[in-house]
């Protein structure tokens, strides 16, 4: 039986993956940190904290995986905002780097034939002035302390692959979305509101973000584990869009009037995006929604309209 190990099984990305998976007839075992945490049926739950060195071994030990896909995540975004920055940030050290080390360090001494797949971000770089295309090559400079552990993590993967000979791999992902996204994200919330008609407000409906299909994201991780190489890839649509965008297109597939939506404020910004060229040669990276098309099907699975005769999901 093929196995794999999903840290964040939980999270939009691990339970997309981990339906991608279990077509494919992988037995999977998926990490959570909570009980309460929903996973795909099918998938073993392992409640613990992925931050745990200890506990994380074990269950290494355990599970005895041939892939490992960290997808686990530490952010103030992804927490709930809770105030505590001290707390945010060993949360963030735990989580997003030290975990990284447990997991590939448990790899090298007994389990070199297991291949890896580390999720990073578009945080770790930041457009100063004007856009900034972000490819493989280009410099890291985050623009937050989460963009800074994964950029950590991308450092320790590169000594992994080139030094140790493992077979581990980095992603660069940029924004990605499905209707398994948080409430909290401003493009749940957007369409949340489009499908319910409650009012919204926005911080600033001017925002910017390379988004694509959280779909995509996944079935291109799945495909970096099963590469001959590991390697470094970058993940995004390399296309630039407002919150605006989203307002419209999912007030329209709901035939509401965006009348109740407001916002703060009406500014572009310059953004990171992404340059997929070498994902998208080398095979990785085969986008098959396009930006309207992703903002409808998330519109319609959150309004529970799924159409059959054009497979929207």
């Amino acid at each position: 039986m093929k196995t794999a190990l999903i840290t964040g099984a939980g999270g939009q990305d691990g339970r997309l993956l981990s339906r991608l998976l279990l077509a494919d007839h992988w037995d999977i075992a998926g990490l959570v940190r909570h009980e309460a945490s929903t996973v795909e049926n099918g998938v073993r739950k392992i409640v613990g904290d992925v931050g745990d060195g200890t506990a994380l071994r074990e269950t290494l030990d355990a599970v005895k995986p041939s892939r490992v896909f960290h997808l686990a995540a530490a952010h103030h975004s992804s927490e709930g905002g809770t105030g505590d920055k001290s707390a945010e940030v060993a949360a963030m050290i735990r989580v997003n780097f030290e975990a990284a080390a447990t997991l590939l360090e448990w790899i090298a001494a007994g389990s070199r034939a297991t291949r890896a797949v580390f999720a990073g971000s578009s945080q770790m770089y930041q457009a100063q002035g004007a856009d900034l295309f972000v490819d493989e090559t280009t410099p890291a400079n985050p623009r937050t302390f989460y963009g800074h552990t994964k950029l950590w993590t991308r450092d320790l993967v590169r000594h992994a692959r080139e030094r140790l000979g493992l077979h581990a791999s980095f992603a660069v992902l940029f924004n990605h979305e499905s209707e398994l996204r948080a409430p909290s994200y401003v493009t749940r919330k957007i369409v949340d509101a489009a499908v319910s008609g409650a009012p919204l407000e926005l911080l600033n409906i001017g925002g910017r973000a390379d988004w694509s299909s959280a779909r995509d994201i996944v079935a291109a991780l799945a495909a970096m584990a099963e590469r001959a190489s590991p390697g470094e890839y970058v993940l995004g649509s390399g296309e630039a869009h407002r919150v605006r965008d989203w307002v419209q297109i999912a007030y329209a597939r709901t035939a509401r009037d965006p009348v109740a939506v407001t916002a703060k404020s009406d500014t572009a910004n310059a953004i990171p995006i992404a340059n997929p060229r070498k994902a998208m040669l080398d095979g990785v990276w085969r986008p098959r929604s396009a930006f309207h098309t992703l903002v409808e099907n998330m519109t319609d699975a959150i309004a529970g309209t799924r159409n059959p005769a054009t497979g929207l999901h």
